[in-house]
């Protein structure tokens, strides 16, 4: 019979994973670019003019904090750009903003050429969604200034353009570009319920991952020869991207903690796009008021959890058979649709201390071992010894032979 330790670890310490209550005003960085790999001569040098940011900068470029800067006539400075020159018009723009998803605020530091007959207005224009509140920013010559602009109904595709506003002596530099949310966060606690810091985790808010945690989904299932099979696990969401409300995770945070660990994290009231990836994992997105799990007949349930002796953590039935339990909130939980060859497998144990392996093995019964490689191809041996370096499929568990 399973005896479900962990299941009674986490349901003791439920009231730590709810949310908390303090709200506060906060904002949530989704791009930064500090140019401060960029070494040259010209603005934060204090020279804006003469013999300076002569060195060309091809974009895109390892330079940048930021791959994907695309652009015109841009010059290597003193930790930041200068775009144009006397006799051409420069432009520059940057990656997409992949964090973006509504309303934020776009700061950027930028100055004039110090020269009399030098324009002054830099066109500042949103691509890819999304509209600014202003367009036309009057620099100042030979000094940086800090400019705000507002961005409504910005997208994961949109991208900023600074561009001089005249073919020629319309040279300007350009520093600090920084684009946060304009939302109200609140707190939540999120916690991993193991020493080897893995526990799951529902979103019934928007969330920004905090420092130290990874957020997993688990796209696919398959069988590996008689028994065994395998888990897709992907890493989805890493520090600082906003997870969207009603997306259930597998959590990876700090090991070798006793009883797991708490993240304080701040919720996200702003606008994201749902997850639309597949993802096997389930909370209060299939659940009913009474906690009920809704999916119906047609699945096999897993959850987070050590085998009956106490060992080899991994996605487990919950009941015998992979009948429905009853939902622990915030919790996920694993639902394999039955059409998968792969749902009648009762376990998928994981070694969560390798490294570069995106897949968790299943068990299998226990017996001389059956070795494939990750190909599918069955191998002779029944022993990893003497085999070859490398990653096998042993008894439908991976293995690292080193």
């Amino acid at each position: 019979m399973h005896t479900h330790l962990l299941q009674f670890k986490t349901l003791l310490l439920l009231l730590l994973c709810t949310v908390a209550g303090l709200g506060a005003q906060a904002q949530t960085t989704l791009f930064y670019e500090s140019f401060n790999k960029i070494s040259g001569k010209g603005g934060n040098d204090g020279k804006w003019s003469g013999s300076v940011a002569s060195v060309p900068l091809e974009l895109p470029s390892d330079l940048t904090d930021n791959a994907g800067w695309t652009g015109q006539n841009s010059y290597k400075a003193d930790h930041c750009l200068k775009v144009g020159t006397g006799s051409k018009q420069g432009t520059i723009t940057t990656p997409a903003l992949t964090k973006l998803n509504g309303n934020a605020t776009l700061t950027f530091e930028a100055g004039a050429w110090d020269n009399d007959n030098e324009a002054l207005t830099l066109v500042v224009s949103i691509t890819g969604g999304g509209e600014l509140d202003n367009s036309n920013i009057e620099l100042k010559r030979g000094t940086f200034t800090t400019y705000t602009l507002h961005i409504t109904g910005g997208t994961s595709q949109s991208q900023i353009i600074f561009a001089a506003s005249q073919k020629k002596k319309n040279r300007f530099f350009l520093d600090e570009v920084k684009v946060t949310s304009e939302a109200t966060t609140a707190g939540t606690d999120l916690r991993t319920t193991t020493n080897e810091g893995y526990g799951t985790y529902y979103a019934r808010q928007s969330f920004v991952m905090p420092e130290g945690l990874t957020g997993k989904i688990v796209t696919n299932a398959k069988p590996t020869g008689s028994e065994g099979g395998v888990l897709t696990i992907v890493d989805k969401f890493k520090a600082g991207d906003v997870v969207p409300a009603g997306t259930a995770l597998l959590l990876k945070g700090e090991d070798n903690t006793t009883e797991g660990k708490t993240y304080h994290a701040d919720l996200y009231n702003g606008e994201v796009a749902p997850l639309t990836e597949t993802n096997y994992l389930h909370g209060l997105d299939a659940v009913d008021a009474n906690n009920n799990i809704t999916l119906g007949d047609g699945y096999k349930y897993y959850i987070l959890d050590y085998n009956q002796q106490g060992q080899n953590l991994g996605f487990y039935y919950y009941n015998e058979d992979g009948s429905a339990m009853t939902y622990a909130s915030p919790y996920a939980f694993l639902a394999l649709p039955t059409t998968l060859d792969a749902a009648h497998i009762k376990g998928f144990a994981f070694d969560p201390h390798t490294t570069g392996i995106t897949t968790v093995a299943g068990t299998t019964a226990n017996g001389p071992a059956t070795i494939y490689t990750l190909t599918g191809r069955r191998l002779n041996a029944t022993s990893v010894n003497g085999l070859s370096q490398g990653i096998y499929i042993v008894n439908g568990k991976k293995v690292l032979v080193k």
